[in-house]
């Protein structure tokens, strides 16, 4: 019988037990993703990074590390595939093989080596990642033009015919995917091969919806926006965008549960 594979995200895991992980590992394997070790690893509050990772040594059996969306990219291009389906990829790692190194996080916390590379990835994922997408997110106006005419603060339901066009017309998809890598094709696979199996097709779509929720929020062409809440934001597309390759997703935000099932309408979501 084929395994389901479901990612997990931090809320999930933060909020959970061990019985209920353990509850739902009947026929599941979980996928935990790089971003949801980066995550624990940068968090403030040592206790529950711990808690976290005692939770994650109980359940190493039933769990895979998968690499980043960046990882998934770079395999497609290089065998010229989908990703998916996802069981047995060389960008899948058995869990059971990190036990100790979870173990000794627990019992050790980090060495002042780990420390100072923590420092340069918090450096690159929440300052410069972060800049990089807010000039990107604020301009999908040159797609979207019928953005200009909403006027700003009106409600999502203004919103909602570009966002179920984004979740829906593939053909909308592709022709910004082939706009975007005209200029770079080498770099990236033919717009004819790839659809809603591919991770650049998922990237591209988790990127375009997260663009307009920008512009509902903050304005289009606001790309001087200074919030606290858009590294974090950000970073919570990683996961989406891994789960919807997946079976399922597991996530306690409901924020990215809304843009799940939008896109995703017969995936699994765990709350």
């Amino acid at each position: 019988m084929k395994q389901i594979l479901i990612v997990i995200d931090k809320s999930w895991l933060q909020a959970r037990s061990k019985e209920h992980m353990l509850s739902i590992f009947s026929n599941n394997r979980l996928l935990l993703p790089d971003m949801l070790f980066y995550e624990l690893t940068t968090a403030d509050d040592n206790v529950v990074m711990k808690r976290c990772f005692e939770k994650l040594v109980d359940s190493v059996n039933s769990c895979d590390l998968i690499e980043n969306v960046g990882g998934l990219l770079r395999y497609e291009k290089e065998n010229n595939m989908p990703s998916t389906p996802l069981n047995n990829k060389p960008f899948l790692r058995s869990a059971d093989n990190f036990k100790e190194v979870f173990e000794k996080l627990i019992s050790d916390g980090f060495t002042s080596e780990q420390d100072k590379i923590r420092d340069g990835e918090f450096r690159v994922r929440e300052v410069d990642e972060t800049e990089t997408l807010k000039r990107v997110f604020a301009s999908v106006g040159v797609w979207f033009p019928e953005l200009y005419k909403i006027r700003f603060g009106s409600s999502e339901s203004a919103y909602q015919p570009i966002y179920e066009q984004i979740a829906d017309d593939s053909n909308k998809i592709k022709s910004i995917y082939g706009e975007i890598t005209e200029l770079r094709k080498k770099y990236y696979p033919a717009v004819q091969s790839i659809d809603k199996n591919w991770a650049f097709y998922r990237r591209i779509q988790v990127h375009l919806l997260a663009a307009v929720e920008y512009c509902q929020k903050y304005g289009v062409d606001n790309a001087t926006v200074i919030s606290k809440k858009l590294p974090n934001e950000f970073q919570d597309l990683e996961y989406l965008i891994i789960a919807t390759l997946a079976d399922g997703f597991a996530t306690y935000e409901k924020r990215l549960q809304k843009l799940y099932k939008l896109i995703c309408p017969n995936g699994i979501l765990i709350q």
